[in-house]
Protein backbone atom coordinates (compact mmCIF):
# COMPACT_ATOMS: atom_id res chain seq x y z
CA UNK A 1 0.00 0.00 0.00
CA UNK A 2 1.34 3.43 -0.96
CA UNK A 3 -0.15 5.01 1.68
CA UNK A 4 1.27 2.34 4.75
CA UNK A 5 5.22 3.09 2.58
CA UNK A 6 4.30 7.41 3.10
CA UNK A 7 3.29 6.31 6.70
CA UNK A 8 6.36 4.30 7.48
CA UNK A 9 8.70 6.95 6.02
CA UNK A 10 7.15 9.70 8.86
CA UNK A 11 6.73 7.12 11.41
CA UNK A 12 9.80 8.01 13.28
CA UNK A 13 8.55 11.53 13.25
CA UNK A 14 5.26 10.96 14.11
CA UNK A 15 6.07 8.83 16.96
CA UNK A 16 8.02 11.69 18.51
CA UNK A 17 5.68 14.40 17.72
CA UNK A 18 2.36 12.48 18.89
CA UNK A 19 2.94 8.78 19.91
CA UNK A 20 -0.51 8.01 20.55
CA UNK A 21 -1.41 8.58 16.75
CA UNK A 22 1.43 6.99 15.45
CA UNK A 23 0.54 3.68 16.94
CA UNK A 24 -3.30 4.02 16.33
CA UNK A 25 -2.47 4.44 12.81
CA UNK A 26 0.26 1.73 12.56
CA UNK A 27 -2.79 -0.74 14.13
CA UNK A 28 -5.73 0.57 12.07
CA UNK A 29 -2.28 -0.60 9.14
CA UNK A 30 -2.79 -4.20 10.68
CA UNK A 31 -6.27 -4.31 11.04
CA UNK A 32 -6.89 -3.03 7.22
CA UNK A 33 -4.67 -6.23 6.20
CA UNK A 34 -5.73 -8.55 8.53
CA UNK A 35 -9.39 -7.62 7.13
CA UNK A 36 -8.45 -8.29 3.47
CA UNK A 37 -6.85 -12.12 4.45
CA UNK A 38 -9.89 -13.76 3.54
CA UNK A 39 -10.18 -12.50 -0.06
CA UNK A 40 -6.60 -13.32 -0.81
CA UNK A 41 -6.37 -15.90 -3.53
CA UNK A 42 -2.81 -17.09 -5.92
CA UNK A 43 -3.10 -15.50 -7.91
CA UNK A 44 -6.28 -13.91 -7.56
CA UNK A 45 -8.55 -12.13 -10.29
CA UNK A 46 -5.91 -10.38 -13.07
CA UNK A 47 -2.91 -11.49 -11.12
CA UNK A 48 -4.13 -9.25 -8.04
CA UNK A 49 -3.84 -11.70 -5.32
CA UNK A 50 -6.94 -10.87 -4.68
CA UNK A 51 -10.49 -12.65 -5.24
CA UNK A 52 -13.12 -10.63 -7.77
CA UNK A 53 -14.79 -7.86 -6.01
CA UNK A 54 -18.02 -9.50 -7.83
CA UNK A 55 -17.57 -11.98 -5.33
CA UNK A 56 -17.66 -10.36 -2.02
CA UNK A 57 -20.52 -9.79 -0.82
CA UNK A 58 -22.26 -6.29 0.30
CA UNK A 59 -21.87 -6.68 3.62
CA UNK A 60 -18.33 -7.94 3.50
CA UNK A 61 -17.79 -4.39 1.48
CA UNK A 62 -19.24 -2.97 3.92
CA UNK A 63 -17.24 -4.33 6.99
CA UNK A 64 -14.27 -3.64 4.65
CA UNK A 65 -15.02 0.63 3.70
CA UNK A 66 -15.35 0.87 7.65
CA UNK A 67 -12.48 -1.02 8.60
CA UNK A 68 -10.60 1.44 5.61
CA UNK A 69 -12.20 4.27 7.24
CA UNK A 70 -11.44 3.72 10.50
CA UNK A 71 -7.86 4.12 9.45
CA UNK A 72 -8.61 7.28 7.07
CA UNK A 73 -9.57 9.44 9.92
CA UNK A 74 -6.24 9.63 11.97
CA UNK A 75 -4.47 8.84 8.76
CA UNK A 76 -5.65 12.85 7.88
CA UNK A 77 -3.97 14.25 10.89
CA UNK A 78 -0.60 13.56 10.06
CA UNK A 79 0.58 15.99 7.64
CA UNK A 80 -0.51 18.70 9.78
CA UNK A 81 1.22 17.16 12.73
CA UNK A 82 4.28 16.78 11.01
CA UNK A 83 4.70 19.89 9.06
Amino acid sequence: MGAQKAFDLLYPALSQIDPTLASTIRSRFQEVVDSLGPYRQDPGHENSGFVNYDQVEQAERRALAQTVDALAEPLSQVAAKVA
